[in-house]
């Protein structure tokens, strides 16, 4: 189950889709605004999905869930795995037309450490420059790192400005930023890669599901990414594109509010798969198998669950949860939230009972079973077992890919066992575009790469 949630390997799939649209650019929606023009600054995964078409790492993703080269024309590790030596690109710019040096990376590298972005860069003991090739060296092993290091690499010289103006080296460019309302991406005619077909990418900001499928039968929009399944029935003589999501759609509970006992409830009275096929067309892969038990300790309960407001796969769900408890006896309070209230509210000060919420894939299972420990200062979950954090951080350490996936299997049964979460499914994404437009490529990780689209 784990290995096809997280390291899901499918080929890259060249499709066309049929709407009405001008074919002369792509004209999409997204329903949260990203978090900041600062790639040190991105929290949530929407922010990222975008936001690589400007900003790329030392390495970057691909289709598979693996690692490529990137600003980096090349690495080694060594076979301690302590050592990482890269050799820089000489043909890379920023989007203000400036030459990017070894010692941007070396900057980027120290700052992405001193503002610990991702834990692993806390294990960085050294960073050394050699003519074009950076080296760093680790206090410890950590099979994670090269993962993490999709991390954008920024321009030294422009770092201080960069909220205010975006300055990356990838494909595209940010030509325009108007804060809740839209992004527009140009082609970047510097780029040292393959150059985009699409010049021209037209973001909307749109909060709400229903509004950015509207505008999508209006003609308006010409490429939609993730389609309501509700709406399926109303888009029969389209073509619709299906791809796994690699989500992890829980219904997140406060376990320092709910003991094992209670949590345990939580997870019969919840019927995943009720939820499958009333909210998502029963299109859904289950992540955990529906229990039965007695949930005689949830009566007379009364919980407040807090739901962000911005997709209808939260808000429908919500509904269909507060049926399932009413029936075991428990009363629900749904709390509408907006995005950036529940990142400050659940996220950040986990005041809360229950919440859904999405955890998207990651190139590495690491990113993912944090999550769930103790010491992560981002345990929203405050889910506490001794034995799940050691198996994680012994898993971070271990080069042996079969022993890490052993590790990781384990860990997520105690996430099971413990009732963590009510694990209910991964979603399937649903993306719908021009018949003119082709090439949609999709990645393991929330990443849309218009650099692949081509408008015929």
């Amino acid at each position: 189950m784990m290995k096809r949630l997280f390291l899901i390997l499918f080929l890259p799939l060249f499709l066309a889709c049929s709407n009405f649209g001008d074919g002369k650019t792509i004209k999409t929606a997204m329903l949260v605004d990203i978090d900041s023009l600062n790639p040190y600054k991105f929290v949530g995964s929407s922010t990222e999905e975008v936001m690589f078409n400007v900003y790329e790492g030392l390495v970057k993703q691909t289709p598979d869930g693996e690692v490529k080269p990137a600003i980096a024309k090349s690495y080694n590790i060594s076979s301690d795995g302590l050592t990482y030596t890269f050799d820089i690109r000489d043909n890379v710019y920023f989007h203000n037309n400036t030459k990017l040096t070894p010692s941007d990376v070396v900057f980027s590298l120290k700052k992405m450490k001193e503002l610990e972005l991702q834990p692993s860069f806390k294990n960085i003991k050294e960073i050394k420059l050699e003519g074009n090739k950076v080296i760093l060296q680790l206090e410890k092993k950590d099979a994670s790192l090269i993962y993490y290091l999709i991390t954008p690499i920024v321009d030294e010289q422009t770092y201080n400005t960069i909220d205010k103006k975006a300055i990356g080296t990838g494909p595209y460019y940010v030509d325009t930023y108007k804060r809740e309302q839209k992004l527009v991406f140009k082609a970047f005619d510097k780029y040292w890669g393959e150059k985009p077909n699409v010049k021209t990418v037209k973001i909307s900001i749109m909060p709400n599901s229903d509004t950015v499928f509207m505008k999508y039968l209006s003609g308006e929009l010409n490429f939609i990414y993730t389609v309501d399944s509700k709406r399926l029935d109303e888009i029969k003589d389209k073509t619709v594109i299906k791809t796994p999501r690699n989500m992890l759609f829980i219904l997140g509970i406060n376990n320092k509010k709910y003991d094992k006992n209670i949590r345990e409830a939580l997870n019969i009275a919840v019927n995943r798969d009720e939820i499958n096929k009333s909210v998502f067309k029963g299109l859904g892969k289950l992540l955990d198998k529906d229990r039965t038990g007695d949930t005689s300790t949830l009566k007379g309960m009364k919980f407040e669950l807090k739901v962000p407001t911005n997709n209808r796969m939260y808000t429908d769900t919500a509904q269909v949860v507060k049926q399932q408890l009413a029936k075991a006896g428990a009363d629900v309070n749904i709390v509408p939230i907006e995005w950036a209230s529940w990142l400050q509210d659940v996220y950040t000060n986990r005041n809360y009972e229950l919440t859904l919420i999405g955890f998207t894939g990651k190139l590495d299972k690491d990113a993912v079973y944090r999550r769930y420990t103790s010491t992560y200062k981002k345990d929203f979950l405050n889910f506490n077992d001794s034995e799940y954090d050691n198996l994680v951080k012994e898993a971070k350490v271990t080069l042996d890919i079969n022993k890490r996936n052993e590790m990781y299997n384990k860990a997520w049964n105690i996430l099971l066992n413990e009732s963590a979460s009510v694990f209910i499914l991964d979603p399937t994404n649903l993306v719908v575009c021009d018949k003119n437009i082709k090439g949609f490529t999709p990645y393991t990780i929330s990443f849309i790469d218009f650099s692949k689209l081509v408008i015929e």
